[in-house]
């Protein structure tokens, strides 16, 4: 399991996110990771090919000056400084378009992990939950307004793919390093398509045997061939009448009290459907209740 050493906290000028410093020292902590940058990115819009907004212009309607941002997220990094007394803590003042000038810097440090809140409304600064699950390289931890830091209870969502395997995982280290004592829910969505889509053909009863029961086969074989300890996990299934699968990993994350989500960023169903990829864009869009990291 790669080490968690490089965090990359996207921080924002405008308030101070409680919940989002408190996860960050969290998980640096517990995590043993060596350097935290929080940077904010100040925009630079661009409206036409020969017009642009420069929100650092002291005088722009579009942002405070650049000192005063500054000054802010400086505040906001003295809290990570006294709170995360291991790592080097630094702050960075980007300018640019805010998801590509994340994602590069996300790059160039070589994060192992960027850290974002998850606000109820959306604040306008470009930077998309949707984008940055797709193409950010590092690991990612959303993480929402006022949500409590005691982690008791994860969920990982497997397709039963080599990436679902490492999102397993790391479940299993986390809940190591936080000391966690009970077991890890493991949870595949059995998706079933209408009648409709293909034909007359019972889908419960695929070669003899059901859906569930080659669900539940799927599972032991990829407990075999990733070589993933089962005495910690508990196996979920849930049928998925072609829902959204994103809503029914939301709800049933609700439904177990989960307080972490874990899955991939790729991967597919065994309907050939997109789960680890499209799903795992639209959950964290929607899911604004339960912390949710995402493995690379």
């Amino acid at each position: 399991m790669k080490a968690t050493r490089k965090i990359l906290v996207a921080l924002d000028a405008g308030q101070f996110e409680e919940s989002l410093q408190k996860h960050t020292a969290l998980f640096a902590n517990k995590l043993g990771a060596r350097q935290i940058l929080g940077v904010h990115i100040v925009p630079v819009l661009k409206i036409a090919d020969s017009v642009t907004v420069d929100a650092r212009h002291p005088l722009s309607p579009a942002a405070p000056a650049v000192e005063m941002i500054r000054e802010r997220v400086a505040a906001q990094t003295d809290v990570l400084k006294k709170c995360c007394q291991h790592a080097e803590v630094g702050i960075a003042i980007r300018e640019g378009q805010p998801y590509q000038s994340l994602v590069r810097l996300a790059d160039e440090m070589d994060a192992d992990l960027l850290i974002m809140s998850r606000k109820k409304a959306s604040s306008g600064s470009g930077i998309t939950s949707r984008k940055i699950a797709r193409k950010v390289s590092s690991d990612l931890l959303f993480v929402p307004e006022r949500i409590s830091t005691t982690i008791e209870n994860i969920l990982v969502a497997v397709d039963f793919s080599e990436n679902s395997a490492r999102a397993v995982e790391k479940a299993l280290y986390l809940a190591d390093q936080l000391h966690l004592q009970q077991a890890i829910n493991v949870l595949n969505i059995v998706d079933i398509p209408p009648l409709n889509r293909i034909g007359d053909l019972d889908v419960y009863h695929l070669a003899g045997k059901s859906v569930l029961e080659i669900s539940q086969e799927r599972y032991e074989h990829f407990l075999e061939k990733y070589d993933i300890d089962r005495s910690r996990l508990n196996p979920i299934f849930v049928e998925s009448w072609d829902e959204d699968l994103g809503l029914t990993i939301r709800s049933t994350a609700h439904e177990l009290g989960a307080d972490l989500v874990v899955l991939g960023a790729h991967g597919h169903s065994a309907l050939q459907r997109f789960f680890l990829g499209s799903v795992t864009e639209n959950l964290v869009e929607l899911d604004k209740q339960h912390l949710i990291w995402i493995i690379r």
